[in-house]
Protein backbone atom coordinates (compact mmCIF):
# COMPACT_ATOMS: atom_id res chain seq x y z
CA UNK A 1 0.00 0.00 0.00
CA UNK A 2 3.08 2.46 0.86
CA UNK A 3 4.33 2.31 -2.87
CA UNK A 4 1.32 2.78 -4.37
CA UNK A 5 0.93 6.04 -2.28
CA UNK A 6 4.39 6.62 -3.69
CA UNK A 7 4.05 5.83 -6.92
CA UNK A 8 0.69 7.54 -7.30
CA UNK A 9 1.84 11.65 -7.10
CA UNK A 10 4.46 10.98 -9.49
CA UNK A 11 2.06 9.03 -11.91
CA UNK A 12 -0.37 12.45 -11.33
CA UNK A 13 3.19 14.30 -11.84
CA UNK A 14 3.37 12.62 -15.60
CA UNK A 15 0.07 13.48 -16.79
CA UNK A 16 0.36 17.06 -15.74
CA UNK A 17 3.43 16.85 -17.80
CA UNK A 18 2.05 15.03 -20.79
CA UNK A 19 -0.75 17.56 -20.95
CA UNK A 20 1.84 20.62 -20.83
CA UNK A 21 3.67 19.30 -23.43
CA UNK A 22 0.57 18.91 -25.29
CA UNK A 23 -1.49 21.86 -25.01
CA UNK A 24 2.06 24.24 -24.18
CA UNK A 25 4.52 22.81 -26.65
CA UNK A 26 7.98 21.31 -25.25
CA UNK A 27 9.49 24.58 -25.35
CA UNK A 28 7.80 25.08 -21.84
CA UNK A 29 9.92 21.85 -20.86
CA UNK A 30 11.84 22.87 -16.86
CA UNK A 31 16.09 22.88 -18.37
CA UNK A 32 16.30 19.61 -17.09
CA UNK A 33 14.15 17.64 -19.34
CA UNK A 34 15.27 20.29 -22.77
CA UNK A 35 17.31 18.53 -25.17
CA UNK A 36 21.20 20.64 -25.34
CA UNK A 37 21.03 22.45 -28.31
CA UNK A 38 23.31 20.65 -30.77
CA UNK A 39 23.68 23.25 -33.37
CA UNK A 40 25.73 25.48 -33.73
CA UNK A 41 26.23 28.78 -35.89
CA UNK A 42 28.32 27.92 -39.27
CA UNK A 43 28.40 31.15 -40.86
CA UNK A 44 31.57 32.33 -38.98
CA UNK A 45 33.79 29.59 -40.46
CA UNK A 46 32.09 29.78 -43.39
CA UNK A 47 32.53 33.36 -43.98
CA UNK A 48 36.30 32.71 -42.60
CA UNK A 49 36.76 29.84 -45.17
CA UNK A 50 35.78 32.05 -48.12
CA UNK A 51 37.93 35.23 -47.13
CA UNK A 52 41.26 33.05 -46.76
CA UNK A 53 40.07 31.94 -50.67
CA UNK A 54 40.44 34.85 -51.98
CA UNK A 55 36.28 35.10 -52.13
CA UNK A 56 35.52 38.93 -51.18
CA UNK A 57 32.74 40.51 -49.50
CA UNK A 58 30.40 42.45 -51.73
CA UNK A 59 27.19 44.40 -50.35
CA UNK A 60 24.75 43.46 -47.76
CA UNK A 61 21.67 41.72 -49.45
CA UNK A 62 17.91 41.32 -48.31
CA UNK A 63 16.79 40.45 -44.77
CA UNK A 64 20.42 38.88 -43.24
CA UNK A 65 22.19 37.68 -45.79
CA UNK A 66 25.52 38.76 -47.57
CA UNK A 67 26.82 38.56 -50.62
CA UNK A 68 29.79 37.37 -51.80
CA UNK A 69 32.72 37.43 -54.76
CA UNK A 70 34.07 34.06 -55.70
CA UNK A 71 36.86 34.47 -57.74
CA UNK A 72 36.79 30.92 -58.55
CA UNK A 73 33.84 30.35 -60.41
CA UNK A 74 33.23 34.48 -61.08
CA UNK A 75 29.70 33.90 -59.24
CA UNK A 76 28.13 35.62 -56.42
CA UNK A 77 26.72 33.40 -53.81
CA UNK A 78 24.20 34.61 -50.71
CA UNK A 79 25.62 34.04 -47.25
CA UNK A 80 22.59 33.94 -44.71
CA UNK A 81 23.69 35.65 -41.20
CA UNK A 82 22.57 32.30 -39.34
CA UNK A 83 23.34 29.23 -40.88
CA UNK A 84 22.42 26.08 -38.65
CA UNK A 85 22.82 23.40 -41.17
CA UNK A 86 26.04 22.30 -42.25
CA UNK A 87 24.40 20.88 -45.29
CA UNK A 88 23.63 24.51 -46.47
CA UNK A 89 27.30 25.69 -45.78
CA UNK A 90 28.63 22.85 -47.82
CA UNK A 91 26.08 24.47 -50.39
CA UNK A 92 27.47 27.84 -49.81
CA UNK A 93 31.08 26.08 -50.13
CA UNK A 94 29.92 24.31 -53.47
CA UNK A 95 28.64 27.99 -54.91
CA UNK A 96 32.02 29.36 -54.32
CA UNK A 97 33.57 26.14 -56.07
CA UNK A 98 35.46 25.22 -52.69
CA UNK A 99 35.43 21.73 -51.38
CA UNK A 100 33.34 20.91 -48.57
CA UNK A 101 34.02 21.62 -45.31
CA UNK A 102 31.85 20.47 -42.45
Amino acid sequence: MATTAMHAPMAALAMIWNVRVCVLGPHTAPKAFRRPSCMSDFSADDKKILRENDCSFVRHGNGDHDIWHSLITDHRCPVDAKIKSRHTANGIMKQAGLPKAF
